[in-house]
């Protein structure tokens, strides 16, 4: 390999580290919030620092964004309601009674809720191996959720939290599924622009009567701070980084990358929230870990 070759590469590789590095981040930002905002008014707050900075960036290709939207609006909407406005709102809400180990662990199964996504709506086929790895992963969401003690699960003694971010795992593949499904003129930014203006205009009547009635805004520097992190690192910035090392990379080997979210966010939840992981969250994660391979790996010859 050429030293120019192998620079692209590092640098593909770095890439595909600060994604999840700063969607993990997310996930802790949202944790940490959750007494000093309401998702709906932090979520919208988020997406319209996101459009801010979108629309810098698109400068000069409104034009051709207006009319996509006026054409392509019902994908776009779909898209906007699915992926940024119920997605994103399932992880705030359920963030406020479940931890942050917790929620980037049950985030490591949706390579498997993809396979299945596909199965379902795109009529993919699926094999089985791709059953066989969704039923091991179930096994490992089950272990977290139960915290490693059979008797939670017998009495169903589980958070509200760890079932909204089950939810919110195939309501990010319902929002996959709506994007491939959906042919659009537009590309990159200029398409996460246009879906970020409809989701935004829903939200944003909701947020404007939170905080008319009294909803809580954040009250320090910090708080704040954490509200342009999640608006631009771990949005624009995290897809940003994504999106390029995935095209230098391929989609094989930047999803190996995804992984790096429990990580990250274990980390993360440690340094800042004081969450501790504990021996089931291993084990949980292994079982996910071995399901998401036994269903998504190549076939061996």
């Amino acid at each position: 390999m050429s030293a120019r070759a192998s620079a692209s590469v590092r640098l593909a590789y770095l890439y595909l580290v600060l994604a999840p590095l700063f969607w993990s981040g997310n996930w802790v930002a949202g944790r940490a919030l959750r007494d000093a905002i309401h998702p709906i008014t932090l979520n919208t707050l988020r997406w319209s620092l996101a459009l801010l900075i979108l629309m810098a960036l698109t400068r000069g290709h409104w034009g051709r964004i207006a009319v996509a939207m006026r054409s392509e609006w019902r994908s776009l909407a779909a898209l906007g309601l699915v992926g940024i406005v119920a997605f994103q709102l399932l992880l705030y809400y359920g963030l406020h009674s479940t931890t942050v180990v917790n929620g980037v662990m049950l985030n490591s199964t949706m390579p498997v809720w993809m396979v299945a996504g596909g199965a379902i709506w795109l009529g993919e086929k699926a094999g089985w191996r791709q059953v066989a790895g969704g039923l091991v992963s179930l096994l490992g969401i089950l272990v977290i959720i139960g915290r490693g003690d059979p008797s939670i699960l017998r009495r169903l003694a589980f958070t509200a939290g760890d079932l909204l971010l089950l939810v919110a795992m195939p309501t990010w593949t319902l929002y996959s599924v709506i994007l491939k499904r959906s042919a659009s003129v537009l590309g990159g930014l200029d398409h996460l622009a246009a879906i970020t203006v409809f989701a935004v205009a829903v939200m944003a009547p909701f947020a404007v009567l939170d905080v008319a009635s009294g909803g809580p805004l954040p009250a320090t520097w910090p708080a704040w701070g954490a509200i342009a992190y999640v608006g631009s690192l771990a949005s624009v910035g995290a897809l940003f980084f994504w999106n390029e090392g995935m095209r230098r990379t391929g989609a094989g080997i930047s999803s190996f990358f995804y992984h790096l979210m429990p990580v990250f966010g274990t980390i993360w939840s440690i340094i800042f929230l004081g969450e501790a992981p504990h021996l089931y969250h291993a084990g949980g994660f292994a079982l996910i870990l071995a399901g998401v391979w036994l269903a998504t790996a190549p076939r061996s010859r």
